[in-house]
């Protein structure tokens, strides 16, 4: 894992993935690809190697949706990102997990992610361990993903 000093003063040069919940209860990931990390994610960047080891740990539980506009969103990018992004979004709603990506890499001022995929059966948070319920709690948001496409993380969080 990337210490925290390092993910804080080099963002730009990492991508990590970090989880998230809501009022509702949905488990979401979101790949940093770069980009700048919300201050509460790095408050408690710590807990995340260990939300993510559970979360990767569990097994497939779930059809994967992926975002009908996501061709239109990764214009840019060739097909091969794209099958690398949809393989690894996959990775993570077979488990029910909600996965978020950015489309502009390295850009500290882009605090926009695009849904890549979502669960057909998406996990609960209360469905989860109590240990890994008080980590992912520290990380809760009141805000509702709903079928939003793109969600501007500095409207919903401390960047």
């Amino acid at each position: 894992m990337i210490d925290k000093e390092s993910l804080t003063e080099y963002y730009c040069s990492f991508d990590i993935n970090w989880f998230l919940t809501n009022e509702e209860g949905f488990v979401v990931c979101f790949a940093s690809s770069g980009g700048i990390i919300p201050k509460l994610v790095l408050k408690f960047y710590e807990e995340l190697e260990v939300i993510n080891s559970y979360l990767f740990s569990l097994p497939s539980i779930s059809k994967t949706i992926f975002n009908p506009f996501l061709e239109e969103i990764y214009l840019d990018q060739s097909k091969k990102v794209i099958e690398n992004l949809k393989r690894e979004s996959s990775f993570w709603s077979n488990k029910g997990v909600i996965f978020f990506d950015k489309s502009l890499i390295n850009n500290p001022d882009d605090s926009e992610y695009h849904l890549v995929s979502y669960p057909e059966n998406p996990i609960s948070f209360y469905s989860l361990p109590i240990d890994i319920q008080r980590r992912l709690d520290k990380i809760r948001v009141n805000y509702s993903f709903g079928q939003n496409l793109t969600v501007d993380l500095s409207k919903i969080m401390d960047m």
